[in-house]
């Protein structure tokens, strides 16, 4: 490979890294500003990812041990068990006795978490469609367009993510 290619190659690479890092961060600061903006609009409390995170698990699959929940979220169960004691504290979820193991204790979203979330998603969808009616038509219709690629890149993610899964031990 001769001098021109190699730097043709370098500033491809170079180019689609860029682009990489500039995606990745555009998908950050898109969701952290809906969520922002979400929260605000409905009054809603913060709360960190790990427990929205679980709290949908829990809304999703019903009553789950913490054991079921840290391997279904990949986490740590001490940092379940952390997570467990402060929506707890917050009345987001309760303990109860597994029904077919009286020495287990499983973990149920109360109506409180159920309220909190269903809000949020309907208050997101409202706050995503206001900002999108203050674009113009044309980026409307670029975002529109965008969407069946990002629903494949979504799709790509899941199968590394389900591959990579499966070849842990």
């Amino acid at each position: 490979m001769g001098d021109q290619q190699r730097a043709d190659v370098t500033a491809v690479t170079s180019q689609g890294a860029d682009a990489s890092s500039s995606f990745s961060a555009l998908l950050r600061n898109l969701w952290r500003a809906q969520v922002r903006v979400t929260r605000s609009a409905a009054h809603l409390p913060e709360f960190p990812g790990s427990q929205v995170d679980l709290l949908r698990l829990l809304i999703e699959a019903g009553p789950l041990t913490p054991a079921e929940l840290a391997d279904r979220l990949r986490l740590a169960r001490p940092t379940v068990s952390n997570v467990l004691r402060d929506l707890r504290g917050s009345g987001l979820i309760e303990r109860r006795q597994a029904p077919d193991d009286g020495r287990s204790v499983i973990v149920a979203a109360t109506d409180r978490a159920r309220e909190i979330l269903d809000t949020f998603a309907r208050t997101r969808v409202a706050a995503i469609e206001a900002v999108l009616g203050r674009l113009d038509a044309d980026d409307r219709a670029r975002i529109d367009a965008a969407i069946p690629a990002l629903e494949r890149l979504l799709a790509e993610f899941d199968r590394e993510g389900a591959e990579a899964g499966s070849a842990a031990p």
